[in-house]
C-alpha cells in the first residue's frame, strides 16, 4: 500500500490517495472489531522525509486498554490504543469515494485537542493528507 508516513517529535504526517485511505480505513475498522492484538501494515514509503526528519516504512497497530498513543521506533510508527480509538481514527480518514472524494491537498488533523476522549495528551498530532491520484 502506497503510504508516505513521515514524522517529527510532535507531528506525524500520513499521506496517501483517497483510495488508499479508504483501504486503510477498512483495515482499521476490521482490526478494531477483530480478536487480533496486533497488525502490521507496510507503508511502502519511497519519498524523502522532507520537511520531517524521519520516515516510517511500517505502521504497527497494537490493542491496549488505553487512549490512542503513537510513537516511533526502528522506522515504524506504533499506534497503541483501545478498539474505540482505532474506530475513531478510521472515522477521521479522508477516504470518501466518487463525487465526495477529497481532492489532492486536502488534510485532516487528528489530535488530543480535537479528540481528548480518544487520544492521549502526549500523543503527537496526526495529519492525514490526500495525494493526487496518478
Amino acid at each position: 500500500m502506497k503510504i508516505d508516513a513521515r514524522y517529527a517529535e510532535r507531528e506525524i504526517d500520513i499521506s496517501a490517495t483517497a483510495a488508499v485511505f479508504a483501504v486503510l480505513e477498512e483495515r482499521l475498522r476490521a482490526f478494531a472489531e477483530s480478536e487480533q492484538l496486533a497488525m502490521l501494515i507496510e507503508a511502502d514509503c519511497q519519498s524523502s522525509p522532507e520537511p520531517y526528519p524521519y520516515r516510517a516504512r511500517r505502521l504497527l497497530l497494537r490493542k491496549r486498554a488505553q487512549l490512542l498513543h503513537v510513537h516511533c521506533e526502528d522506522e515504524q510508527l506504533i499506534f497503541e490504543g483501545c478498539p474505540a480509538a482505532f474506530i475513531a481514527m478510521a472515522n477521521h480518514m479522508p477516504s470518501a469515494e466518487g463525487e465526495d472524494s477529497p481532492g489532492a491537498g486536502y488534510h485532516i488533523h487528528f489530535d488530543n485537542v480535537g479528540a481528548p476522549e480518544t487520544i492521549a495528551e502526549d500523543c503527537p498530532c496526526m495529519v492525514f493528507c490526500v495525494l493526487e491520484d496518478i
